[in-house]
């Protein structure tokens, strides 16, 4: 056998492990599973796990939500994104877009329903989707929601939709403040729920939504209180307003146990002293005042 015939046969012999070693890859990376741990070859280093347990993701190019813009009050801006952004799908169905300049940290999925980012979570028992913009401070904004959804920013109370809206931001709720809390954009008339925990608003609280000038008046129940806001762009501010109500009973009047809730709510700053006299006149008179 000659020099070249033996190099032939080497070469040959060699091509030959190399073609059954790279098919053993290819097969073992074929036949791995969703959840199997697949590794890397590129490259001399050691192999390193691809992690496929980030969640629900998918990146996106495209999508069919338009994120919309408010002429918000300064404090209650947020910068639009780019229309692009990671896709993040709770077990119920509710799809955010995560369209924050800069993008958020990877959120934590902390049950079927709720999706949290940062400082905000997201939940609801069914299916929907919204456009999260972000947020500065206590200050969240998000768009094209169409879902039945709660809020529930670490700053600020939470609050719920029932409706479609196009762009909504909110921060924390100063009900003594005359100042802007919310401002949104809707199709149509949607309903609020405010939960103020923060606010330490006990059931029978009057809360007035005041929405560009009109009002609105609900009443605190089971720690919530619901206003049906009309559709279009405004800016709303809530406000409490507790009267003589507040304190009578089953007849329509003040009685001693009245008396006694009005004075605790005034020790704790929750009323004040021209309204702790009004209730004094009415126990003291017997009067009807509902």
């Amino acid at each position: 056998m000659t020099d070249r015939s033996i190099g032939d046969s080497r070469l040959a012999l060699l091509s030959m492990v190399l073609l059954v070693g790279l098919a053993a890859v290819v097969g073992a990376a074929a036949g791995a599973g969703v959840g199997d741990t697949v590794t890397s070859i590129v490259g001399d280093d050691e192999p390193e796990p691809i992690d496929d347990s980030m969640g629900d993701l998918e990146l996106v190019t495209q999508h069919d939500l338009e994120p919309a813009s408010l002429e918000d009050p300064a404090d209650l801006t947020c910068a639009v994104g780019e229309d692009t952004g990671p896709v993040w799908v709770t077990d119920t169905g509710l799809e955010v877009v995560d369209d924050g300049p800069g993008g958020s940290p990877y959120p934590e999925f902390l049950d079927d329903e709720t999706v949290a980012f940062g400082n905000v979570t997201f939940s609801t028992d069914g299916p929907g989707v919204l456009i999260y913009e972000g947020g500065t401070g206590s200050v969240t904004c998000i768009s094209a929601v169409d879902a039945t959804l709660r809020i529930d920013p670490a700053d600020a109370d939470a609050v719920a939709i029932d409706g479609a809206v196009d762009a909504l931001s909110f921060g924390a709720v100063d009900y003594d403040s005359d100042e802007t809390d919310l401002a949104y954009d809707a199709p149509a008339a949607f309903d609020l729920t405010l939960e103020p925990a923060e606010a330490n608003l006990s059931d029978g609280t009057e809360v007035v939504a005041t929405v560009d000038g009109s009002t609105l008046e609900s009443t605190v129940e089971d720690g919530q209180v619901t206003f049906t806001l009309p559709g279009g762009e405004h800016d709303v501010t809530f406000q409490t307003e507790i009267g003589l109500a507040k304190y009578a009973g089953d007849d329509g009047t003040v009685g001693t146990d009245g008396l006694r809730d009005a004075i605790d709510d005034w020790r704790s700053g929750e009323i004040g002293t021209d309204l702790l006299r009004d209730v004094i006149d009415a126990w003291r008179s017997g009067e009807v005042v509902t």
